[in-house]
């Protein structure tokens, strides 16, 4: 069994939502607050947490930091803790993903190989893309615009010196690198849940974050898949990472949970789309060993509560010592 590891994701202060959005807002608040951020990540690793993850959407709400600016500011604002982003938007690889790959080294190389877990994905909202300027093509194209996008990774980070690749959607020309991350080899790192990128994950990844809420029937089918997969290729299954994650709140007990009633049921109501999960330590605990039982090691959670740190202080209490 693989050491089990914790993210806490910052999506809940690195954004605001408007008061009249359709989006639960359920920690209101006006504006973002560096200060605060830079708080909340501090005492993630005083806590103990592996890595603070940040989205990678550029308008989803009212208001939103940047993703790779915001992962260099939080390198610069710790010391141990990991920093990634689960996944990095499909805009990034356009219209060449070679600049956004040498970023990349940039960041690990600062940090000390620090940038961990950094993940890549396909996206999802083509209403950015539109606002933003960008083509928003196939889900085929996407895919093979990733796997494109992770062979001139692996390329770049490399001992050469001079890198050309010429690929169907991208190509660059005796392109240097320098300096190298110093992961290395540098994680691989896909979040997906169909089989055709779960598929490509299995071939191409180091880790992979598998969406499927807390249904465990459905998450045990997409890691046999992947095991499947594994094996027509070659590759030991057993050296790839599994993670899962969710929108997420703890409550110590009942009469806490009362405390923030209203909040948690509009969470609750908004959960099916955003897999939320919710409970006590104890209720926590029982659910989470069931994922690890199937071979999850890398839970990425979505701290609800926050800009409060309660959340984290009872996780880092109460849960964290049951499942390492």
């Amino acid at each position: 069994m693989k050491n089990i590891k914790f993210g806490a994701r910052l999506s809940r202060v690195i954004s605001t939502v408007a008061p009249d959005s359709e989006n639960p807002n359920i920690t209101p608040y006006e504006r973002i607050e560096w200060p605060v951020v830079k708080e909340i990540a501090q005492e993630c690793e005083r806590l103990g947490f592996d890595s603070i993850i940040v989205p990678d959407h550029p308008m989803d709400d009212l208001s939103r930091y940047a993703c790779m600016s915001m992962m260099a500011a939080l390198v610069a604002s710790t010391e141990r803790i990991t920093v990634g982003t689960l996944t990095t938007n499909t805009m990034r690889y356009l219209p060449n993903p070679s600049l956004f790959i040498k970023e990349i080294a940039t960041l690990d190389h600062i940090s000390d190989g620090r940038l961990y877990p950094f993940g890549l994905g396909l996206g999802w909202t083509p209403h950015e893309y539109e606002a933003f300027g960008f083509p928003f093509p196939k889900h085929k194209i996407r895919l093979a615009q990733m796997i494109e996008t992770i062979e001139m990774m692996n390329l770049m980070f490399s001992e050469q010196h001079k890198c050309s690749y010429d690929g169907k959607y991208f190509q660059i020309k005796d392109a240097i690198c320098e300096p190298k991350p110093v992961q290395n080899p540098f994680p691989i790192v896909i979040g997906g849940k169909g089989n055709r990128t779960l598929g490509v994950a299995a071939k191409y990844a180091d880790h992979i974050d598998i969406y499927s809420g807390m249904e465990i029937d459905a998450t045990h089918e997409r890691i046999s898949y992947i095991e499947e997969v594994c094996s027509e290729n070659g590759r030991n299954f057993k050296d790839i990472v599994l993670s899962w994650g969710c929108w997420f709140w703890i409550y110590e007990n009942e009469k806490e949970r009362s405390r923030y009633a209203t909040e948690i049921k509009r969470l609750a109501e908004y959960g099916d789309q955003f897999q939320a999960v919710m409970g006590t330590p104890e209720e926590i605990i029982e659910k989470f060993e069931a994922l690890k039982e199937i071979g999850i090691s890398y839970f990425t959670l979505r701290f609800e509560d926050l800009p409060s740190i309660r959340g984290l202080q009872l996780f880092n209490e109460y849960v964290m010592p049951k499942l390492r």
